[in-house]
């Protein structure tokens, strides 16, 4: 999976194997866009979802825990299965799919 945040300034990458990596993308001083790798990881990542609004907050789901991170730095984790739709004005949407798979007629 591949986003990027909301004013392009950096890129997040999930791999086959869970890893969440970062790349700023700001331009050089010579007007190049490099994809410089951050220092930045996590483990077991296997949804995110940039804020619209403020491009230093990103969701995260880890296993079954929700992080927010603001400038790479992780608040409270939240236990949480749902799968992330929208995230601004500090305010995260998601779904339970495995309910609404379970009563597609009546998602509730």
């Amino acid at each position: 999976m591949i986003n990027v945040n909301c004013n392009a300034t950096v890129l997040s990458i999930i791999d086959i194997h869970g890893v969440l990596t970062f790349y700023d993308t700001t331009q050089g001083a010579d007007k190049n866009i490099t994809g410089t790798h951050l220092d930045i990881e996590r483990k077991d990542v296997w949804d995110m979802k940039w804020s619209y609004d403020n491009p230093d907050m990103i969701a995260i789901k880890e296993k079954a825990r929700m992080f927010v991170l603001t400038r790479f730095e992780p608040e409270e984790p939240e236990v949480s299965t749902t799968y992330l739709c929208d995230f601004k004005d500090l305010e995260i949407k998601a779904v339970e799919l495995d309910d609404i798979m379970k009563q597609p007629d009546n998602p509730g």
